[in-house]
């Protein structure tokens, strides 16, 4: 049954909102002013989209209770519309393996629907195990660092710089949304312009201030950022503590990271070609007990990725070793006090520099681990660590490396 001019005017203008939004259609989207403008209607707008785009669905057949994205890609397969897909710049961020597997599986329940739609996230939670909490601590989290509107934006986005594959996720089978996306023009042009953790490659002078005394601070530190660090950073440079807090918030949109201000720093050294020099504790006669070796170790591997601490990694630490967070603190104070050393963080370091704790025990790689191949490349550097004998040849000034 072919459509009616206003059923298309209307699917053209929800099709229109979708490819401003990557090509997914998203929550609110029917209350778009370009939608809400072309319906003249006292009724609530919403429920009046809705009930025509449900109409679409029944005319265009052969789809079985179809999401209102699915309809509208439907129609644009048929040629009843078009579809213009706009893309901004896609960021790469870096993301957990948890979080890449958790956007694996909302691909694999929002792309063949065109986007949102109503019992996704019940979907998803079955899907995973996950409770609809934790789902949407992610949804936030994966928002944040692609630095996108939504999810979908954001799923499109991991497309695009080739974090989620596409032939693993939907074999030979792409779901129409896919393709279209996929051969717009605008996604083409984003697969070939990723911004690797930055949005728009500039810090203003500002922001290049902030930066560079956290990064002399974490380096004095041995390489991982400690609480209470911004109120530190204010007294010593007299600057105010909001003016620290706003940098940080804008540094912390740009390069897609929440709530880490650690590896948001090393993101910034990266950028402004000033890596961090870690500065490593020296050793003193102490002893520890197997109980304090393994909780350094599940330290360092919460700790080293995320530059060093943030709200929230004693409860993560905790749950590695089976400790309530307070026992944990204990045991935590009681190594910072036997290495004497000012923070959990330097003591990380500590542990590390005097192979108390292995790196091949770590599972990380310091190539990818910014924090760790700082305390490395010291490591390897007499100048910052003379009481300890070579294990590795000195490099020269041109050859180290921050991180790639």
């Amino acid at each position: 049954m072919p459509l009616t001019e206003r059923e298309k005017e209307i699917t053209a203008a929800v099709a229109e909102a979708m490819g401003q939004n990557s090509g997914l259609y998203y929550h609110g989207l029917l209350s778009d002013p370009l939608v809400v403008g072309l319906l003249n209607s006292n009724r609530f707008p919403y429920q009046c989209a809705y009930e025509l785009l449900r109409n679409v669905g029944r005319k265009l057949g052969s789809l079985k209770q179809p999401s209102i994205g699915e309809i509208v890609h439907e129609a644009v397969a048929r040629g009843e519309i078009g579809m213009q897909i706009s893309m901004p710049s896609p960021i790469k961020p870096q993301l957990t393996e948890a979080e890449q597997r958790f956007l694996e599986y909302a691909a694999i329940v929002l792309l063949p629907k065109g986007g949102h739609f109503k019992g996704y996230r019940g979907r998803i939670s079955e899907l995973t195990g996950m409770t609809l909490l934790a789902i949407n601590n992610l949804f936030r989290n994966l928002i944040y660092k692609f630095n996108s509107d939504n999810i979908e934006q954001a799923v499109v986005a991991a497309f695009a710089v080739g974090i989620l594959d596409s032939d693993r996720l939907f074999g030979s089978e792409f779901p129409k949304p896919l393709i279209a996306i996929m051969d717009s023009e605008p996604y083409r042009r984003a697969t070939q312009n990723i911004s690797i953790g930055v949005y728009g490659k500039r810090l203003t002078d500002d922001e290049k201030k902030v930066s560079i005394a956290l990064i002399e601070r974490i380096g004095l530190n041995g390489g991982l950022f400690w609480r209470g660090w911004v109120q530190d950073v204010a007294v010593a440079s007299g600057w105010n503590h909001d003016y620290i807090d706003g940098n940080l918030y804008t540094l912390s949109k740009k390069f897609g990271i929440l709530n880490r201000k650690g590896e948001m720093s090393y993101q910034a050294s990266l950028l402004l070609e000033q890596p961090v020099i870690a500065r490593l504790p020296p050793r003193i006669e102490a002893e520890f007990n197997e109980l304090e070796f393994a909780v350094m170790q599940e330290s360092a591997r919460v700790l080293l990725p995320a530059g060093g601490y943030y709200k929230g990694f004693r409860e993560d630490v905790s749950q590695r070793i089976h400790y309530s967070t307070d026992h944990y603190l204990l045991i935590a104070m009681n190594v910072v006090r036997k290495t004497g050393t000012a923070n959990l963080g330097q003591a990380v370091t500590y542990f590390i520099a005097h192979e108390l704790t292995l790196i091949s025990r770590l599972s990380l790689d310091p190539q990818r681990t910014p924090a760790l191949e700082a305390i490395v490349t010291a490591m390897k550097n007499q100048r910052y660590f003379p009481k300890r004998p070579y294990l590795f040849t000195l490099p020269k000034k041109s050859k180290i490396k921050l991180y790639k």
